[in-house]
């Protein structure tokens, strides 16, 4: 569920011809270490 947005950005770039502005990656790395932290691949201290 959370790389859909991810490659629906890679496809729209790739197939559609879209334009790739600053913030797509940087929205694409904040999904990716959400979703690590929220499967505990990455220890966020402070946090149980």
């Amino acid at each position: 569920m959370y790389v859909i947005p991810i490659v629906a950005t890679i496809l729209g770039i790739t197939l559609l011809g879209e334009s790739l502005t600053w913030n797509e990656p940087i929205g694409c790395a904040i999904v990716l270490f959400g979703a690590a932290i929220s499967q505990g691949r990455i220890k966020v201290r402070g946090w149980s």
